[in-house]
């Protein structure tokens, strides 16, 4: 057992000497960061969870919350499309990059995703609703009401969100 704490030790300091960190550990980070209202540091930390790990679906999708909270809504696009390339099944980044297309002011492409993720999960409630919301920015009300008409049997509490939206 007092060997297994010296090489413990070495272990710990030569991993800060030379700053090696996990991926995890930055995008768990940049979490921490998100969490407390701290965009720029969680958008650094997302940065660099990707820079060692480039395919780390979470990161991409966190850093694009990122920019989505803080209203730059491209580049939540460019994050958001690029986890739906690393796992294009993904119904949260689905919903995540036609949200971003909706904010952007992109409905059709907005639509489009939407109804990619209703492909995989036609039981979606959170992307039924999404879908209803971007059919009246569009001005589409008829089809919002046949989204809010599904969701009905789906979520009746997202249903009597999306009527809220509907009557507004």
């Amino acid at each position: 057992m007092k060997q297994l704490v010296p090489i413990f030790l070495v272990l710990l300091i030569i991993s800060c000497a030379t700053g090696t960190k996990s991926a995890k550990h930055w995008n768990d980070l940049g979490l921490t960061h998100k969490e407390a209202g701290r965009y720029e540091d969680a958008e650094e930390a997302f940065k660099q969870a990707i820079r060692i790990t480039p395919d780390y679906i979470k990161a991409h999708n966190n850093l694009g919350r990122v920019y989505f909270k803080t209203g730059r809504f491209d580049e939540a696009i460019g994050s958001f499309e690029r986890a739906v390339v690393l796992r294009p099944r993904a119904i949260s980044t689905l919903n995540n990059l036609a949200e971003a297309y909706a904010r952007a002011g992109r409905y059709d492409e907005a639509i489009d995703t939407f109804k990619r993720a209703l492909e995989i999960k036609s039981d979606d409630p959170q992307t039924r609703f999404g879908l209803g919301v971007v059919y009246l920015m569009k001005g589409d009300r008829d089809f919002a009401l046949e989204q809010y008409k599904v969701l009905r049997r789906l979520d009746e509490q997202r249903a009597k969100q999306l009527w809220d939206v509907i009557l507004r």
